[in-house]
């Protein structure tokens, strides 16, 4: 089994040039994903000078390791909003859903687009409530929906809650034609430009390794935003890490696409194209470094492969994870921090339902920036990233500081001791070598490396993960890799290097 995106195997990524030299824009978008390459390709279209910066390569992040599902159905979303907040939500996110899919029948997107329904299914009666509720707000909102009991699953279920017309594709198919679509409008993409600073003063400028782009506007499309201040990101936002696979699947069609209503919730959509025919499974989230050392996500997504679709490969030939934000109130965080020029920009916290959101996030950052009326200024409102609504956040405030409190205090007390003998090749851990907590990896050929245990963003303790050899911040989801270089942020420099350690 490969540990690899299905989407990145079966795409051809462009080639972009990596910044060399200072450049001003009018604006400048640091990432290359979804939100960041709609955004930019709006501006463009507006007439403006747009660079967009990404560390690695072109969707390389949560865009390119998702399900891809383009649906306004966000599980059982709806009713738990209330009413004003569930209008606002639905009315962006169908906004972005009608963007994505016109843009590509418009355009005739060679993406595997399909259009298909969408459901949220019960096995059991405990959800069976919920899926009522979310239903009355269907009906309210118009939705073209309700419950039923019919599905294409391979297997019973009590009932689902269906949402008809919605749709999906290749990610990176549609990716690579938006950015082709941008660079065609005048627009400079710069990849392996990895931003490290970012300074606000008369204007804008974001700091890479070899040359600062300087701006009027800045957009922060990099799932977990690059700055804390003024929108205290820190406290209000955490991040979840999904495991996927890909099975080969011929002769199956469930139907449409679908998620359960339990929890720990799974996910599954084919992919057809041409003769090709795939099951992807999505599934067991976990908040950031909190994954179960004894029963990986791939594990538990392989068992439910083989025992609830029979008819496809039981096994995977492809796997991969994703990282995403969840808010406090459960709307993204998008739109400008500061209220005067020059204009700093964040969209973040779409809890795994990043197409639809990240469309509507980029309109309303186009409308914010260039006045392109895309979405109504009242619904951009409810998304407001300054914002703090005690009614629907007080209790997920109080237990992500708590999270963050208890693994910053237990994280620093509970480190063990150990000693570089104790680790095998190909394994890690957090211990404390002496009076110093290090983060150590035996590479395969036996050679020792080891950082500072702490996290670079705010010295939070860190714990290996096993599954996907990396260390990971269980306060604010950064993770690095074991060669201590970041591989999610909010962190932006890597591990320091712990280079005179004694051999015990």
């Amino acid at each position: 089994m490969e540990r690899s995106s299905f989407w990145e195997a079966t795409s051809a990524a462009p080639e972009y040039p990596a910044l060399k030299e200072d450049t001003a824009f009018d604006a400048v978008v640091v990432g290359a994903g979804f939100t960041g390459i709609t955004a930019a390709l709006l501006l463009a279209e507006s007439g403006a000078k747009v660079a967009v910066v990404e560390a690695d390569r072109i969707g390389s992040g949560t865009s390119g390791r998702s399900t891809v599902k383009v649906t306004c159905q966000h599980t059982l979303k709806l009713h738990t909003l209330g009413d004003e907040k569930a209008r606002a939500y639905y009315a962006a996110n169908k906004s972005g859903f009608d963007f994505v899919c016109g843009l590509v029948e418009r355009n005739g997107i060679g993406c595997d687009f399909e259009r298909l329904p969408a459901y949220v299914y019960a096995r059991g009666d405990e959800c069976l409530p919920d899926i009522e509720k979310e239903a009355e707000f269907y009906s309210k909102l118009g939705i073209d929906g309700g419950v039923t009991e019919k599905t294409g699953l391979p297997f019973g279920v009590k009932c689902a809650l269906v949402m008809r017309d919605q749709a999906q594709f290749h990610p990176l198919k549609y990716l690579y034609a938006l950015a082709r679509r941008f660079t065609a409008c005048g627009g400079s993409i710069f990849e392996r430009t990895k931003a490290q600073r970012f300074e606000r003063g008369a204007d804008c400028a974001v700091i890479t390794k070899n040359a600062t782009l300087r701006s009027r506007d800045v957009i922060f499309a990099t799932n977990y935003p690059m700055t804390d201040f003024p929108g205290l990101f820190f406290l209000k936002l955490h991040q979840e890490r999904e495991y996927a696979i890909c099975a080969k699947a011929d002769g199956l069609d469930i139907g449409g696409m679908y998620i359960s209503a339990q929890k720990p919730a799974n996910s599954m959509r084919m992919y057809r194209s041409g003769d090709e025919n795939r099951l992807i499974l999505v599934g067991y989230g976990h908040r950031t470094a909190k994954e179960d050392d004894d029963f990986s996500g791939y594990d538990r997504l392989k068992e439910l492969l083989r025992r609830d679709f029979k008819t496809a490969d039981p096994d995977p030939d492809y796997a991969w994870s994703a990282q995403d934000c969840r808010t406090l109130d459960g709307i993204p965080y998008v739109g400008p921090v500061y209220a005067e020029p020059p204009g700093v920009y964040v969209a973040a916290g779409y809890e795994k339902w990043g197409v639809t959101n990240s469309a509507a996030a980029a309109m309303m950052i186009s409308d914010a920036i260039a006045g392109t009326g895309h979405i109504d200024r009242h619904i951009r409102k409810a998304f407001d990233p300054l914002r703090f609504t005690p009614a629907a956040s007080a209790k997920n405030f109080l237990i992500h500081t708590g999270n963050v409190a208890g693994a910053f205090t237990a994280g620093n007390i509970l480190i063990p001791e150990g000693s570089y003998g104790d680790i095998k090749p190909g394994e890690g851990a957090v211990m404390r070598v002496g009076a110093k907590a290090q983060a150590v990896y035996r590479d395969t050929d036996g050679k020792i490396h080891a950082f500072e245990a702490h996290c670079t963003h705010m010295r939070c303790p860190l714990e290996y993960n096993a599954a996907e050899k990396s260390f990971d911040c269980p306060c604010h989801g950064s993770r690095f890799g074991t060669d201590g270089e970041v591989l999610n942020g909010p962190a932006n420099e890597p591990l320091c290097r712990i280079t005179e350690r004694p051999e015990r």
